[in-house]
């Protein structure tokens, strides 16, 4: 199942396009975000590529497990100095961890760029992605990405900046996806394990409402929607 990992293209390069649009409003400026590839990596490759970036993991349901967001680190400080009113997008030279402030102004911008994501999935399988925390410097990566892992690389260009932005899935959750028989009962099958620790919640739902209902269950358990430091 795993060499059928191409079929995501699609989905990949709407996230692109759709990461460019959003990203050249909120800047002011042009934003060119292409897909550059798509490759299996194990955990250790991942975590070596984490270093000295900008890192969010996030989830998506309804597939199970942990996935990362990495902003390289000249695209990251690019964004921060432009919407923060720069007149460029020029990153400092050094690689350093984001300071409070800067990363209250990156923080929103990944969370917006996974709802380009949720844009993007939609045609394939309607996903809803939360829980976008910030990883601190030195901070693990998710168990969950230890195994073998889908990379997705974005080439990003902003202000004659160029550096990328990466996801990396656990093929856990990739897998689900790619195969037919079983895409359609993703959402079911949420509901399911949520009905375990819950048996007396009504699931009965078409997917859509099923999602707006777990939204406001997670408002109910106080879970964080935003990304967090």
């Amino acid at each position: 199942m795993t060499s059928n990992f191409e079929a995501l293209n699609p989905t990949n390069t709407r996230y692109a396009e759709s990461l460019g649009k959003g990203w050249s409003g909120v800047t002011g400026t042009n934003v060119s975000c292409v897909l550059q590839s798509q490759s299996l990596v194990d955990g250790r490759s991942v975590e070596n590529a984490c270093r000295n970036r900008h890192n969010y993991r996030f989830e998506m349901d309804p597939l199970a497990g942990k996935a990362v967001v990495s902003f390289s680190h000249e695209i990251a400080h690019a964004f921060v100095y432009r919407t923060s009113g720069g007149l460029s997008g020029s990153p400092p030279p050094e690689r350093r961890p984001f300071t409070d402030e800067e990363r209250r102004v990156m923080s929103p911008a990944a969370v917006r760029s996974m709802a380009d994501l949720e844009l993007a999935g939609k045609p394939v399988l309607p996903v809803a992605v939360h829980d976008t925390e910030y990883l601190r410097e030195g901070e693990p990566i998710p168990r969950d990405l230890e195994a073998t892992n889908l990379s997705v690389t974005i080439e990003v260009l902003l202000d004659g900046t160029a550096g990328d932005i990466r996801l990396y899935y656990p093929m856990s959750m990739v897998e689900p996806v790619l195969d037919p028989d079983r895409v359609d009962n993703l959402w079911q099958d949420m509901k399911e394990r949520i009905l375990a620790d819950r048996p007396n919640w009504d699931v009965d739902l078409p997917a859509e409402t099923f999602s707006q209902e777990l939204d406001r269950l997670r408002q109910d358990l106080r879970v964080v929607h935003t990304a967090t430091d």
